[in-house]
């Protein structure tokens, strides 16, 4: 977290849309770590931190003021690491039905 002396001069020497992109930036790599966890742990409460900071991320970058260039690149990358996501998602579901048989 911010100190309060660093928030005052952050809020100060930067337009809102700077910060907002900084913070769509931020929760965007949050995403993409818990992703990259996800992929390599299959642990759901991983997959759910993911979409929900991913989810922060796109909030973020559409407030961003510059006709959506950040939501789409912010969505551009995360669409890789979703789709990964969720084919191990349905690799997990398909292996989970096989052992109740």
């Amino acid at each position: 977290m911010k100190s309060r002396y660093t928030a005052l001069r952050e809020v100060r020497s930067k337009s809102e849309s700077a910060i907002e992109k900084a913070t769509s930036k931020n929760w965007l790599e949050r995403s993409l770590a818990c992703y990259e966890i996800y992929e390599k742990s299959g642990s759901i409460g991983w997959l759910t931190r993911a979409v929900s900071y991913a989810q922060e991320a796109k909030e973020h970058a559409s407030l961003a003021s510059d006709n959506g260039r950040t939501l789409r690149k912010v969505e551009r990358k995360l669409g890789v690491a979703e789709r990964r996501a969720a084919r191990q998602l349905r690799k997990q579901k398909a292996k989970m039905k096989k052992g109740r048989r």
